[in-house]
């Protein structure tokens, strides 16, 4: 199975390597299927493939968006804004971290919060944030999220993000 997955990523990967040029890849099961068939077929020869089932083209990150928007509710409809002094939580999906992967979907919560979002994801089911950029609100999420590691079985990260509109920024 090994040498199979060795020659299937060289079959991939050689031609773009070797010559710098690009191809249509054909996005449907069948036809992708066919396409790294004659792929394989043209690498190791005719008698050493056979391809069982239909393969697919995973579209990596934009798929899984796409499973993610179809998957959650919407944001909104279960984030509110945090009062000054307060921090917001969603939890209980293992799911909701990824949403930070849904970029744009947070912008109305930070406008909601003047333009301020700052989230922690400490956890596989949990997502915290704050609406203001003080040291005081930092801080009080810092220790929030200090707490949950030290107590979460699922524990994810300590590091803290800013919404800007062009994506996630680490907080120092």
């Amino acid at each position: 199975m090994r040498t199979l997955v060795i020659l299937f990523m060289a079959a991939l990967a050689w031609p773009l390597v070797a010559t710098a040029q690009t191809e249509t890849v054909p996005l449907d099961d069948a036809a992708f299927t066919e396409y790294m068939a004659s792929r394989l077929r043209n690498e190791v020869g005719e008698a050493a493939v056979v391809v069982k089932g239909p393969l697919t083209l995973g579209l990596g990150e934009l798929q899984a968006k796409k499973n993610l928007r179809s998957t959650l509710k919407p944001l909104m409809d279960i984030a509110k804004a945090a009062a000054p002094g307060q921090i917001g939580s969603i939890v209980g999906d293992t799911y909701d971290p990824s949403r930070l992967l849904l970029h744009d979907t947070w912008e109305p919560l930070a406008k909601q919060q003047g333009g301020t979002l700052i989230v922690a994801i400490p956890a596989t089911d949990a997502v915290f944030y704050v609406g203001e950029d003080t040291p005081v609100a930092i801080g009080a999420l810092r220790a929030m999220v200090m707490n949950v590691l030290s107590r979460a079985p699922n524990r994810l990260s300590d590091v803290l993000l800013r919404w800007t509109p062009t994506g996630w920024e680490p907080v120092r």
